[in-house]
């Protein structure tokens, strides 16, 4: 039981709010919401994600579309398999790099992706890129998503 708490915790402490997009009743914080008028509702924090990243199908930046655009993603995503995720602020640390045979630290962007199997979030995957690169630098790729015990 231990072990799963503290997955639990670490999931709530550092993935943020997510969710499958489908019509129904969800919890958000300490409140019971509609989720796709939340959605529609609530474009400017929240982001639209492809539960898995095949690479064919986009995100889409609630903040970056107007409403228009953003009820159309949605109505993309609720036809897709697509979750949706609220916005936080990017997390970055330094990594190891071989350039040409010497090791050298970059300092990456890191972002956990959701994957969900039957109507819910089962794990994720971990994406590096180079700060401030664009979606499709050469400096990037998939990375292991540890979750550490203290023990």
């Amino acid at each position: 039981m231990g072990l799963h708490r503290n997955r639990s915790k670490a999931i709530r402490d550092f993935i943020p709010w997510t969710r499958v997009v489908a019509a129904g009743k969800t919890a958000y914080k300490d409140q019971t919401v509609d989720l796709l008028e939340y959605i529609l509702a609530n474009r400017q924090k929240l982001v639209l994600k492809p539960n898995d990243d095949s690479g064919d199908r986009d995100s889409y930046r609630g903040a970056e579309l107007d409403d228009s655009a953003w009820e159309r993603a949605l109505k993309m995503a609720t036809r897709s398999s697509y979750v949706v995720q609220e916005v936080v602020e990017p997390a970055t640390a330094s990594f190891p790099m071989n350039r040409g045979g010497q090791m050298e630290m970059q300092e990456m962007q890191i972002d956990v992706h959701p994957h969900s199997f039957l109507g819910r979030v089962n794990g994720c995957s971990t994406w590096l890129h180079a700060v401030g690169a664009s979606k499709f630098s050469t400096i990037a790729g998939l990375a292991p998503t540890f979750i550490l015990d203290g023990k």
